[in-house]
């Protein structure tokens, strides 16, 4: 090693800072580990052995977890098989695969699931070719149309069919017009309108054949739908109208064979674009808000249909009302009804609950639970209120239930799970108390899906002094959102604006493979332009926006792919055009260690106490007895290791 070491590096010391802080982001950490533990006490690199001891010890309870998960993976598959769970066997069956993608057992068993897809239910079907076209690409255009198969045969079985009638209700052919004209304006590209027309007449098609749909329209089994030729939006259009017109001479209501022709022409286009109709756009904007109305209330229900309280939630309705965790939840009151649980059948009861305890602000609901240690039922009354997801996460609670960010001293941990339009003003109020203090942080969005954009990019300013955060491209240019001041020219929404604390702070970013969209932009961005090390996986590479439109006066709203994000440096990050983020430092969990890191995150930022002060206790997943432990993050401890070389680097006389 020292003649390697020397090698490289001439004749200065092996240890110094600065040699084990270049091997560190070198991405070789191997190299790097023994020359930490092998440095002085108290020497310049006294604070790194820690983290580094720790990475060390975890390399032998890895190995023991990835020499036994496989085997536990399969086996658990096997039961899902025999107990004909389908879903949850393709669960361990994605998840065996990711540490092996051509391990002979789990392409076994995954044949044996696809094989028995086309028998299982709509819903369950639906799920599987979704999972089943990411875990084959090849065969992913061929799953993707059973997928779409399912989700309609799934929306006309006679128990779902009223739910459908209703979402149905609202839809024209004129607010259909419309929506077609806006995506031939402003669809990232111009759309080609052969393909979408062929796939509304194949939606078409498939709804003639469906048996649900035939028992409620059977003039359905006679009808020749129209197909088109034509290339512009005006064929796509007309073809539309003709099917409408020889549906209804069928004696079929127009509302479903647009609703199927519009689903079935703008997924020829992409996964994400589509139509919300009159029925759908309160909940649909409401998703995209990340705030909900109802108590603040999260339940659980297990296999014997006991629904209980796994917590109330931070700032809600239900935090000071005196419910609490694990308290058994046997009825619910409103002003219109009382649904008593235990009336209902296993497996329905939690989502009845949720159902019925959301609604309207202001209105009020009772619950009534029984308590351990308590001899009779308790009642309590809420008020609904706004109960709003929460995207930030600070290192770990305090007994108080306050964010602690340090990992140790100068270093902050943040993590963000997705991106909601107030993420921005929310990271600026975790931070704040501690910014004079931060001297590098480690961004955590793994598992992060995205969400909104604009947040992202907004924290990618906090980062970066001055210049481009990230571009757009696409038929249409976004407006710059916001108002300047009088005399005050506005920034355009993608430049950096000086003036931020954590500007030239070094910053590492943990990643996956589930780390997307909005949170790639954030993660392509800081590496551009802020030199972050991103440490872990490529990311997923979804890298085209939505926008979000309601088009209240046509009668309809819609959500479709109008952009594709592009780095400062002009690469972009959709999958089908340049692919994710690639990280500085490679470092993946197996299965197994995944589920065990949650666990010790699950634990580090539960809530400590109710907010009468009785004890709460973490939501984790119970810890697997016949699964090895971690002792702490791989992942996380090397981001540490990252930022304690990048400090050195930065500011080689304070470490």
């Amino acid at each position: 090693m020292w003649m390697i070491i020397t090698g490289l590096w001439g004749c200065e010391p092996a240890s110094s800072p600065e040699q084990v802080s270049a091997l560190v982001l070198n991405n070789q950490l191997s190299q790097a580990l023994p020359l930490i533990a092998a440095a002085d006490a108290d020497g310049p690199l006294a604070d790194w052995k820690p983290a580094a001891q720790t990475l060390t010890d975890l390399g032998p309870q890895r190995r023991a977890i990835q020499q036994v998960e496989q085997g536990m993976l399969a086996d658990a598959a096997e039961i899902a098989l025999v107990e004909d769970r389908l879903t949850a066997a393709l669960a361990s069956i994605r998840a065996g695969l990711q540490s092996d993608p051509d391990h002979p057992t789990f392409q076994r068993l995954l044949q044996q699931v696809v094989d028995r897809a086309a028998q299982a239910s709509p819903a369950d079907a639906a799920t599987l070719y979704a999972a089943l076209a990411e875990i084959a690409p090849k065969d992913a255009p061929r799953y993707h149309l059973l997928h779409d198969q399912a989700l309609l045969a799934g929306r006309y079985l006679p128990e779902h069919a009223q739910q459908t009638a209703q979402s149905q209700v609202g839809i024209t052919l004129h607010a259909a017009h419309h929506l077609l004209d806006k995506l031939d304006q402003e669809y990232r590209i111009q759309p080609d309108w052969r393909a979408v027309s062929a796939a509304g007449h194949r939606q078409l098609v498939w709804l003639s054949t469906d048996p649900g749909a035939r028992q409620q329209w059977p003039g359905l089994e006679g009808v020749a739908w129209p197909e088109t030729t034509g290339a512009d939006v005006g064929m796509a259009k007309d073809a539309l109208r003709r099917a409408v017109e020889r549906g209804t001479a069928a004696q079929i209501p127009p509302e479903p064979i647009i609703a199927e022709w519009i689903a079935g022409g703008l997924g020829a286009l992409d996964p994400w674009t589509r139509a919300v109709w009159p029925a759908e756009i309160a909940s649909w904007q409401a998703e995209h808000q990340g705030v909900r109305y109802g108590v603040g209330i999260e339940l659980t229900e297990d296999e014997n249909g006991i629904v209980r309280i796994a917590r109330p939630l931070l700032d809600t309705p239900a935090w000071s009302s005196g419910v609490h965790q694990d308290d058994r939840l046997l009825a619910i009151q409103t002003d219109t009804r009382t649904v008593d649980l235990g009336t209902l059948p296993v497996g329905q009861r939690r989502p009845a609950a949720e159902q019925t305890l959301a609604g309207d602000a202001g209105t009020a609901v009772q619950i009534i639970v029984a308590r351990e240690g308590t001899s009779a039922p308790m009642t309590f009354s809420l008020t609904r209120g706004p109960v709003k997801t929460q995207t930030l996460e600070g290192y770990q609670r305090t007994a108080d239930n306050q964010w602690d960010l340090w990992l140790e001293p100068g270093l902050a941990y943040v993590r963000i799970r997705l991106f909601r339009d107030y993420s921005e003003p929310d990271f600026d109020a975790l931070i704040e108390p501690f910014a004079d203090r931060i001297q590098g942080m480690v961004l955590d969005l793994r598992g992060n899906p995205g969400g909104d954009v604009n947040a992202a990019v907004q924290i990618a300013d906090r980062f970066i002094g001055e210049g481009l955060l990230a571009e757009l491209s696409g038929r249409t240019t976004p407006e710059t959102s916001g108002e300047a001041e009088p005399g005050v020219a506005l920034v355009p929404w993608n430049q950096a604006i000086p003036g931020h604390p954590l500007e030239g702070v070094p910053v590492v970013v943990l990643v996956d493979r589930d780390t997307a969209s909005a949170a790639e932009i954030l993660a392509g961005s800081l590496q551009e332009r802020a030199d972050a090390t991103i440490v872990g996986a490529p990311t997923w590479g979804k890298g085209m926006a939505q926008a979000l439109r309601v088009e209240s006066e046509a009668g309809y709203a819609i959500q479709f792919t109008n952009q594709v994000w592009t780095l400062p440096s002009g690469r972009q990050l959709a999958r089908q055009l340049g692919g994710g983020v690639n990280p500085d430092l490679s470092a993946v969990l197996s299965p197994g260690e995944k589920y065990q890191t949650t666990i010790l995150t699950d634990t580090r930022t539960a809530l400590r106490v109710h907010a009468d002060g009785t004890p709460m206790h973490g939501l984790t997943r119970a810890a697997r007895e016949d699964l090895p432990g971690l002792s702490a993050d791989p992942i996380l401890v090397t981001g540490t290791l990252a930022l304690k070389a990048k400090l050195t680097r930065s500011h080689p006389e304070s470490r």
